[in-house]
C-alpha cells in the first residue's frame, strides 16, 4: 500500500512542471498581446495625433494603451461580440477609457467630449481605420493596401499640418507658428516602426489571443481601472467624473442586449503586405511639407469633428439598439 500510495503522490508532482509551463505560457501570451496592442493603438492615438516628447514616460503610456486595448479585446471575447456592433461598443469603451482614465478630457465639455475625441478619433481613426480597415485593405492585395496606406498618410499629414502649427490664445483666437518638417518627420517615422511592429505582432498572436478565456483578465482590469479612476478623478471632478462608470455600464449592457451583426475579426495579413504601410509616413511627410509651404488657415479640427464625429456618434448609438440575441443585422 505504501508503494502504491507514494506512486499516486508522485503523479501530481510530475504534473507540476507541465502545469507551470501552461501558466507561464498563458502569461507570456498575454504580455505579448498587451505589447502588440500597445504598439498598434498608441501610435495613431498619440504619435500621429499631435507633437509628443519621446521620453520614457511616453513609452509607459504605450503600456497603458496596451492594457486599454487588452480590455477592449477582453470584453469582445467574454461577451462573444466579434461582430461589427460589438466592435463599435468596445472601440467606444476604449476611447472613453483613453480620455477618462489616462487623462480627464472626457469630463471637460460634456456631452460634446463624448464625441471628441473618444469616438471620433480613438474609435474611428485608431481602432477602425488604422487597425481593422487597414488590415482588411492589406489582405485584399497590393493595390488596395497601397491606396489605403497612402490615403491614411495624406489625412494624417493634413491633420498634423494644423495640429503642429496652430496656437490658441486664452480668448479663443488662433494664430500659427509654422514648424519645420524635421521633427514631424522623425516622429511619424518612429511611430511607423512601432505601428508596423504592432501589426506584425497581431498577425502572429491575434487568433490565439481571441481564443483565450479572458474572464479573469476582465475582472482584474476592471478592478485596476476602477481604482485608478477613483484615486485620480472621482473626487476632484465629481460629479462629472461619474460619466466614465456610467458609459462603462451602458457599454456592458449593450454588449449583452444589443442586436448582433455578422462576425468580423481582424484580417490575416502577410509580412510582405505590411510593407505597404510605409506609404503612411511617406505620404504624411509629403503632405505636411506641402501644407506648411502653402500655410492655409483652415479650421481642420472643426472639419474633422464634423466629418468623423457625427457619423461616429450615430453608429455608436445604433450599436446600442436592443435586439434578439441571435439576430443578424445588416451592418
Amino acid at each position: 500500500w505504501g508503494q502504491r500510495h507514494c506512486a499516486t503522490c508522485r503523479a501530481p508532482a510530475g504534473a507540476g512542471p507541465s502545469e507551470r509551463g501552461r501558466i507561464l505560457g498563458g502569461l507570456a501570451l498575454r504580455l505579448g498581446g498587451v505589447a502588440t496592442l500597445g504598439a498598434l493603438l498608441v501610435v495613431p492615438s498619440e504619435l500621429w495625433f499631435y507633437p509628443v516628447d519621446l521620453t520614457p514616460d511616453f513609452w509607459m503610456m504605450g503600456l497603458l494603451y496596451g492594457l486599454l486595448g487588452w480590455a477592449m479585446i477582453a470584453v469582445l471575447a467574454v461577451f462573444d461580440r466579434w461582430d461589427s456592433r460589438g466592435w463599435w461598443i468596445a472601440a467606444g469603451l476604449f476611447g472613453f477609457l483613453a480620455e477618462g482614465l489616462v487623462v480627464a478630457e472626457l469630463y471637460g465639455v460634456l456631452p460634446f467630449s463624448i464625441l471628441w475625441t473618444p469616438l471620433a478619433w480613438h474609435a474611428v481613426v485608431t481602432v477602425f481605420l488604422a487597425f481593422l480597415w487597414l488590415r482588411s485593405r492589406l489582405a485584399r492585395g497590393a493595390v488596395a493596401g497601397a491606396v489605403a496606406s497612402a490615403a491614411l498618410g495624406v489625412a494624417l499629414g493634413v491633420w498634423n499640418g494644423w495640429m503642429w502649427n496652430v496656437r490658441e490664445a486664452a480668448d479663443g483666437s488662433q494664430s500659427f507658428d509654422w514648424q519645420p518638417l524635421g521633427p514631424f518627420a522623425a516622429q511619424v517615422g518612429i511611430g511607423w516602426l512601432v505601428f508596423v511592429a504592432g501589426h506584425w505582432g497581431w498577425s502572429r498572436l491575434g487568433p490565439r489571443l481571441m481564443a483565450l478565456n479572458l474572464k479573469t483578465d476582465l475582472w482584474a482590469l476592471t478592478l485596476l481601472f476602477g481604482g485608478l479612476w477613483a484615486v485620480s478623478w472621482l473626487v476632484p471632478l465629481f460629479p462629472w467624473s461619474l460619466a466614465l462608470p456610467g458609459l462603462t455600464v451602458l457599454s456592458v449592457w449593450a454588449l449583452r442586449h444589443a442586436g448582433r451583426g455578422d462576425r468580423h475579426v481582424p484580417a490575416t495579413v502577410s509580412d510582405r503586405a505590411l510593407l505597404w504601410t510605409a506609404l503612411i509616413p511617406v505620404c504624411a511627410i509629403a503632405t505636411y511639407a506641402t501644407y506648411t509651404a502653402a500655410r492655409p488657415t483652415w479650421e481642420v479640427n472643426a472639419y474633422t469633428v464634423f466629418i468623423l464625429g457625427i457619423p461616429a456618434t450615430l453608429l455608436w448609438a445604433r450599436a446600442h439598439v436592443p435586439g434578439r440575441k441571435n439576430a443578424v443585422a445588416s451592418d
